[in-house]
């Protein structure tokens, strides 16, 4: 078994992959870094028949093995709650522009806006590298405005944490002045005094075990003599909105 941490870097990602098959791996699992937007290193592979199986952010591809969430389930349900709540005026802090994952939020979070009879500012739509300080950034240009948000979907509970510094960094309070809903819903919260109204599950255990069932699956169809070709094995696995007591 080799483990490889790409650190987000789309070039330590290709020379981790150019490493693991000169050691003539049976076969890859990946979650692409935020930079990730070719994929010839892993196509590569296939000469060399290595099965590759994604998870967790995957390509916008049709062709290959993948583990991925459905974060509609999620984001609806978050939506919904904070409109039943009495919000109105909700705030998004997305990821990279690159992920796949990131389009995908955006327009979930735009169709539960819609769904829910609620216009689209976006004013209240920002981006983040999902640094410290772009997080901190980005919650700060929605906190400068006439009339920030009254509560804020984040791409992830990690994004949160600095976005909630950044609120009692202001001089506000979290979940008086302004409250969050986020993704992960890393056990974190367990310990925490101030914690969001709710953080979507995306089942990261399911999805890894899945992904490794997959390609276990692959690696002993390859061994049969005369093996033809398999179709991709593809999951999804729909998202969970937990709420967090207060």
């Amino acid at each position: 078994m080799i483990i490889g941490q790409s650190l987000n870097s789309f070039e330590r990602e290709k020379r981790i992959v150019a490493n693991m098959k000169n050691h003539r791996v049976d076969g890859i699992l990946v979650s692409i870094t935020k930079e990730t937007s070719t994929y010839e290193h892993f196509d590569q592979l296939r000469k060399f028949n290595i099965p590759v199986v994604f998870f967790d952010r995957v390509p916008n591809r049709q062709d290959i093995n993948y583990v991925a969430c459905n974060l509609v389930s999620g984001m609806l349900q978050a939506v919904t709650k904070l409109v039943a709540k009495g919000y109105r005026r909700i705030g998004l802090i997305n990821g990279p522009t690159k992920l796949a994952a990131t389009l995908q939020r955006l327009q979930i979070y735009l169709n539960c806006l819609r769904q829910n009879g609620l216009e689209v500012d976006q004013d209240i739509i920002v981006s983040t590298t999902l640094s410290k300080a772009d997080n901190l950034a980005a919650m700060n240009k929605l906190l400068s405005l006439a009339v920030p948000p009254e509560a804020v979907i984040t791409f992830n509970d990690h994004v949160l944490l600095d976005c909630m510094a950044a609120v009692t960094n202001a001089g506000l309070e979290v979940n008086k002045d302004i409250s969050f809903v986020s993704f992960a819903n890393l056990p974190v919260w367990e310990y925490m005094d101030k914690k969001p109204l709710a953080s979507i599950e995306q089942f990261a255990y399911r999805q890894a075990s899945t992904a490794a069932g997959f390609l276990f699956k692959l690696i002993g169809h390859a061994a049969q003599p005369d093996a033809s070709e398999m179709p991709p094995l593809q999951c999804v696995i729909d998202s969970e909105m937990v709420e967090y007591p207060q």
